[in-house]
């Protein structure tokens, strides 16, 4: 976290609950990588599902800049690793990257993930 940031400091809040959104806001950047949701509101700046580089919210934290509110929206569900999306993940290792194919360590059981996502999205704060 820079000093300019803890010089001006910051509010953080997360509320977690299954299918809630999280609201985060403060006067240095914040950023989500990886978040496919995502809520616009007159006052708040959206995130793009699309190229983590062109976050509106992801900027050198200055002083003097505004304050910025942005607002994800995160899906928490119970998610099977090598699940059908992983077609034959075990001997074709590119079925492995494929869309809502979570290979985990190999074998078939439950996670809990987020948007689709083992480890979940990252959320930067400095």
């Amino acid at each position: 976290m820079s000093a300019t940031c803890l010089q001006h400091g910051f509010i953080l809040v997360l509320l977690i609950s299954w299918g809630q959104a999280f609201t985060l806001s403060g006067e240095c950047h914040w950023r989500a990588v990886s978040t496919p949701d995502f809520e616009t509101a007159e006052d708040t700046t959206a995130a793009s599902p699309t190229s983590d580089n062109l976050h509106p919210c992801s900027r050198p934290c200055k002083v003097g800049d505004e304050p910025m509110t942005c607002r994800y929206k995160f899906s928490v569900e119970w998610y099977m690793t090598m699940s059908k999306a992983c077609y034959d993940c075990k001997s074709n290792k590119t079925d492995c990257f494929r869309m809502d194919c979570i290979p985990g360590d190999g074998f078939k059981r439950p996670v809990v993930v987020v948007n689709r996502q083992l480890p979940g999205p990252s959320i930067e704060v400095s």
